[in-house]
């Protein structure tokens, strides 16, 4: 039973550009259905990003959004991919609009770079396995501004 588990833990995910460009689709998803863990869930511990922003402050700043009262959309052009042995680097063009009581809004267009590494995780909390998770994002500093520490 035990092998069982660990090769359906680590069984083939594909090719790292599949599993990166699912990593991101995974928190495009998250953030449309306002769901915060599985948002959370493809941020690294270590995550740094623009100023003063990681991982908890993160998470403080897409609960605060999911809690407004209205729904997102987010487009993501296809990102531009570079991967290294256990590093890589996703580039795209982000746009996301809100739809609430006043209409629609866009909240952020603009150029994203994703800093991704491969970490060690576990899967049904006891099979250890390697995925891919964002430890830092360049150029979102238009929607963290608020963020005074």
């Amino acid at each position: 039973m035990l092998v069982v588990g660990y090769m359906a833990a680590n069984r083939d995910q594909g090719s790292d550009e599949e599993q990166i460009l699912a990593v991101i689709e995974r928190g495009r998803q998250a953030i449309e259905r306002k769901s915060l863990d599985s948002a959370i869930s493809c941020i690294s511990n270590d995550f740094s990003g623009d100023g003063l922003l990681n991982r908890d402050r993160l998470r403080m700043l897409a609960a605060e959004a999911f809690r407004e009262n209205r729904s997102y959309q987010v487009e993501v052009d296809t990102p531009r991919v570079e991967i290294g042995r256990d590093r890589a680097r996703a580039g795209t063009h982000v746009l996301v609009t809100a739809t609430g009581e006043t209409g629609t809004e866009r909240v952020f267009s603009g150029d994203v770079v994703l800093h991704m590494a491969k970490e060690r995780v576990r899967r049904y909390l006891i099979f250890p396995a390697r995925e891919w998770k964002v430890t830092g994002m360049e150029g979102i500093s238009p929607i963290t501004t608020d963020l005074a520490p």
